[in-house]
C-alpha cells in the first residue's frame, strides 16, 4: 500500500467519525486484498490431432513475469509445428513489499554500502563506490549517456545510478523486511549499463547468503533487463535483502538500479499434447492364399505437410517383402506362413513419425481328409465324405483334382476307382490333392496263378490254374476274358498263346 492509499483510508475514517481500530482493519484489508491477487487463468486448450507440419500458436495469458515454455522459449506465445506435448509455466508476482522500489521517494526506504556522490570532475558520481537517485544518468555523469529510468521511460521517473566500486561484495542496495514463513518470494530487480566498459557482475543476497547465480549486464547502455531469483523463506519472519556487486573493475562498472521488488509468486501450469494424424494404408487387412503375390502400401495417405523430399519408410516385419524400406513393396506369401501383422514406419523428414498397421490374412488350408465308403458288387453305390482342414468357410469341394467343385462334402454314387480329393475356401485357397480309392470288398481276388507251359509249339499240354480269395462261393473261372466261364480252376490241355483271366462269384462279381 502506497503512503497515499494509506492517507486516503486514514482521511475517510476522520471525515466518517471511524476509529483507529477500524482503520486498522481496513488497512490490513486493504494489503490482504493486495496479496489475493493469484487468480489467472491458463488454458492452452484441448489436446490436438494435427497433420504433420503444421503450424500451431499456444498463448499463455499476457501480464505474467515469468513464461517457462517446455521448448525453452520465455514470450508469452510459441509457434510450434511438430507433433509433441507442449508445457508452459506462468509466474505472477503480486503483493510486493519493498519500499520505495521505484525510487519515486527519492534517496528514502533503503541503505547501500556506498555513499551518495559529491560531485567532482565528471559530475556527482565522479568518484567509484558514489550512487545517486535521478531521473536521467546523463545529469550525474558528464560521461554517461541520456537514459531515463524503467518505470516511466521519461524524464518524470527516478532511478538509482551507480558508479561501480572496486572493492567486491559490497552491498549496492539493501532493505529489511518482514516475510511470511514457508513462503515463496521472487526477489527481482531492473538492471541497465550507464558505460559500455566492464559491465557490472550484479548478485541477490539474502540474510547475508547469495541467491541464485551471479548476472552480468549487458554491455549495451540504456539497455533495462530483468533479473530474479525465487527464493523459499522457510520458518524466517524477516529477510536482510541485498544486491551485491561482484565487479572490482576500476573502469566501466557504472549501472543504473529500478523497479525493485520482493513479492510472492503465484505459479501456473498447463500442457497440452499435440498429436500427429497417423499415415493411413488404403487398406486394414488383406486375405490371401500360400503363394501369392500383391503389393502392399498402394493409395497411402502419409498426413504430411513437410516439404521435405527425405521421406522414410520402413515395414516390419520383412517376411516374404521384396525390401522393406519402400512405400509400396511386392509380398509373396511364403509356405506355411501364417497370419502376420505389418506394421509401416513413416519419417515425414521433417521430425514427424508415425505408423500404421496392415493385417495380411493367409489361409492355412491344408490337405483334406476323407471317409470312404466301399461299394457293393456289382453296384455304383460308393461314397466319399469330405473333411476340410484349416481355411476359410464356407468350402468347395473337389474328387476331380479341382476341375470341377461342389458346395456338399459328400459325394455318392461313386463305382470302385481312384479319386483326387482337393477343398477350396471362401478365398478361394486350394488345398494340396489328396488320393482315395474306392474298392468292392466282396469281389474274388486273384492271389496267384500257377502255368505249367507245353512241351513244344504244337503240343497242347499247357494248364493254367487259379488261385483266389474272397467272393461268395460256388467261384467260376475264365480264361478268355469273360467269355466263357467253368467252375474249376484248373485248365488243362491248353494250346501255346495268350489268355485273359477272371474269376466271378456267384452274384457275378
Amino acid at each position: 500500500m502506497t503512503k497515499e492509499s494509506r492517507n486516503i483510508i486514514y482521511w475517510l475514517c476522520s471525515r466518517l467519525g471511524v476509529n483507529s481500530l477500524l482503520f486498522f482493519v481496513l488497512y490490513l484489508a486493504f494489503i490482504h486484498n493486495s496479496y489475493a491477487q493469484c487468480n489467472v487463468n491458463l488454458n492452452l486448450g484441448n489436446d490436438t490431432v494435427v497433420a504433420c507440419g503444421t503450424s500451431l500458436t499456444y498463448s499463455a495469458p499476457s501480464g505474467m513475469d515469468t513464461y517457462d515454455w517446455s521448448t525453452g522459449a520465455t514470450s508469452a506465445s510459441i509457434t510450434v509445428s511438430q507433433p509433441d506435448t507442449y508445457s508452459v509455466t506462468v509466474s505472477q508476482f503480486t503483493g510486493n513489499v519493498v519500499n520505495n522500489g521505484d525510487f519515486s521517494s527519492g534517496n528514502t526506504g533503503f541503505t547501500s554500502s556506498y555513499v551518495v556522490g559529491t560531485g567532482g570532475s565528471w559530475g556527482q558520481l565522479s568518484n567509484p563506490g558514489t550512487y545517486a537517485v535521478t531521473s536521467n544518468t546523463s545529469l550525474v555523469h558528464n560521461n554517461f549517456p541520456s537514459c531515463y529510468d524503467h518505470t516511466t521511460g521519461n524524464a518524470t521517473g527516478s532511478m538509482m545510478v551507480v558508479n561501480g566500486s572496486g572493492v567486491a561484495g559490497q552491498n549496492v542496495w539493501q532493505q529489511n523486511i518482514t516475510v511470511t514463513p514457508n513462503t515463496d518470494y521472487a526477489f527481482e530487480a531492473w538492471g541497465m549499463s550507464a558505460v559500455a566498459s566492464n559491465p557490472a557482475q550484479l548478485s541477490f543476497s539474502i540474510n547475508g547468503t547469495q541467491i541464485g547465480s551471479t548476472f552480468n549486464l549487458s554491455s549495451t547502455t540504456c539497455n533495462w533487463q530483468q533479473f530474479y531469483v525465487i527464493w523459499n523463506s522457510g520458518a524466517n519472519t524477516t529477510a536482510n535483502i541485498s544486491i551485491v556487486n561482484q565487479n572490482i573493475a576500476g573502469g566501466g562498472n557504472d549501472f543504473a538500479l529500478d523497479d525493485i521488488s520482493f513479492s510472492t509468486v503465484c505459479e501456473f501450469s498447463d500442457t497440452v499434447v499435440v498429436t500427429p494424424i497417423p499415415i493411413q494404408l488404403a487398406l486394414d487387412s488383406i486375405w490371401l492364399c500360400q503363394g501369392d503375390t500383391t503389393t502392399l502400401g498402394l493409395g497411402i495417405n502419409n498426413n504430411s505437410n513437410c516439404s521435405q523430399s527425405t521421406a522414410q519408410y520402413q515395414w516390419s516385419p520383412s517376411t516374404g517383402l521384396s525390401n522393406a524400406n519402400v512405400q509400396s513393396p511386392l509380398l509373396t506369401v511364403q509356405p506355411n506362413q501364417v497370419t502376420t501383422s505389418y506394421t509401416l514406419n513413416y519419417s515425414d523428414g521433417c521430425g514427424c513419425n508415425t505408423s500404421d498397421t496392415l493385417t495380411v490374412v493367409v489361409s492355412d488350408i491344408a490337405e483334406p481328409s476323407a471317409t470312404i465308403t466301399k461299394v457293393l458288387c456289382g453296384v455304383n453305390d460308393g461314397e466319399i465324405n469330405v473333411n476340410p482342414q484349416g481355411g476359410f468357410p464356407s468350402f468347395q469341394f473337389s474328387i476331380d483334382s479341382g476341375y470341377t467343385y461342389q458346395n456338399n462334402p459328400i459325394f455318392s454314387n461313386l463305382p470302385v476307382g481312384y479319386y483326387n480329393i482337393r477343398v477350396q475356401d471362401s478365398l478361394g485357397c486350394e488345398s494340396a490333392v489328396k488320393l482315395d480309392t474306392i474298392i468292392d470288398p466282396n469281389s474274388p481276388v486273384i492271389d496267384s496263378i500257377r502255368i505249367e507251359n507245353v512241351s513244344c509249339f504244337s503240343a497242347n499240354n499247357g494248364e493254367i490254374e487259379v488261385f483266389t480269395t474272397g467272393g461268395n462261393s460256388p467261384v467260376s473261372y475264365s480264361i478268355d476274358s469273360g467269355q466263357t466261364y467253368q467252375s474249376v480252376a484248373l485248365f488243362q490241355q491248353l494250346n501255346y498263346g495268350q489268355y485273359w483271366v477272371m474269376t466271378q462269384d456267384v452274384n457275378g462279381c
